[in-house]
């Protein structure tokens, strides 16, 4: 086992490979158990076969070091643990693992509490592992939503700015921009990479002159139509469901009538609708819409 000067999370535990400090960019001190018969190695080095304590390893933000223990009688694999510095500004978080994970990883939007107020928008899209670790996590700077994993290995964000997707290697590097040559934008809510190629994503325009008295509203109001799209790498539509020519405003349940009446978007209009997700398989497409308690399958 190893302790750190900069508390390791999550505790640690020989079933866990990988832990971050908050390092403050400086060395961290490093104590290690070492079992008779055993070796123990930092970043490859150090081959120590009794207990290190106090073992100065330098670290800085975003970097790392591993800890290798060996079984010098050979009826052991060896194992290697991996400890990252967070950022200073990464927000605090904490993780558990009540019952068996489903996934070996989980794209999350690491989000400070000043994101929608006046303060700074850094954020941090971020890997957790099964154990609640993060292990991979990018800085930016625009306010973003919906960090996904794509099945390609890259990672997509929605901007809360532009309304744009963009797409990113692990790296960084940047891989495309996808916007609709129709308008409407990149809803936050979802943004997937389909097996051709293509992306399933939803836009929000407005439609005026719609009828809301029904559930109290103005008899001329402006309502947001979510449309959910199939789009090539370069932004053209393939496909569409646009909501409203489908499904009623009138499908609206009572219970979200006061909702949906409250606070309308001064560009968009009211929320009727909500989009949640949508989800595709074969010649269907899986739609949910939150404020019509209702997901509907499209063909």
């Amino acid at each position: 086992s190893f302790s750190t000067s900069a508390a390791l999370y999550p505790a640690f535990s020989t079933s866990i490979t990988d832990y971050v400090v908050r390092c403050q960019n400086t060395a961290v001190q490093v104590t290690i158990a070492v079992p008779k018969g055993t070796e123990a190695e930092v970043n490859g080095n150090g081959n120590y076969t009794s207990s290190v304590t106090g073992l100065a390893v330098p670290l800085a933000t975003d970097k790392s070091f591993s800890v290798t223990t060996i079984d010098l009688t050979g009826s052991a694999p060896s194992q290697t643990y991996f400890v990252r510095c967070l950022p200073p500004d990464y927000p605090n978080f904490t993780s558990s693992v009540p019952g068996t994970p489903q996934a070996s990883y989980y794209m999350v939007m690491a989000t400070p509490p000043t994101l929608f107020g006046s303060g700074p928008a850094v954020q941090y899209p971020t890997l957790f592992d099964a154990n609640g670790v993060p292990v991979w996590w990018r800085q930016i700077t625009d306010k973003a939503a919906d960090a996904t994993l794509l099945q390609n290995g890259d990672f997509a964000e929605v901007s809360l700015n532009n309304h744009n997707a963009e797409e990113y290697q692990l790296s960084g590097a940047l891989t495309r921009i996808i916007a609709p040559n129709d308008g409407g934008g990149v809803d936050l809510h979802e943004l997937q990479l389909l097996p051709d190629g293509n992306y399933l994503l939803n836009s929000i325009v407005a439609r005026t002159g719609v009828d809301l008295t029904f559930m109290g509203g103005p008899s001329n109001a402006t309502v947001q139509d979510p449309i959910v799209k199939e789009v090539t790498p370069a932004g053209n539509v393939v496909w569409s469901f646009n909501a409203m020519d489908h499904i009623p405003v009138t499908e609206a349940p009572s219970d979200w009538w006061s909702t949906d009446l409250t606070a309308p978007n001064p560009t968009l209009g009211y929320d009727v609708y909500h989009f949640n997700s949508a989800a595709e398989q074969g010649n269907q497409v899986l739609i949910s819409y939150r404020q019509l308690d209702a997901v509907f399958v499209i063909n």
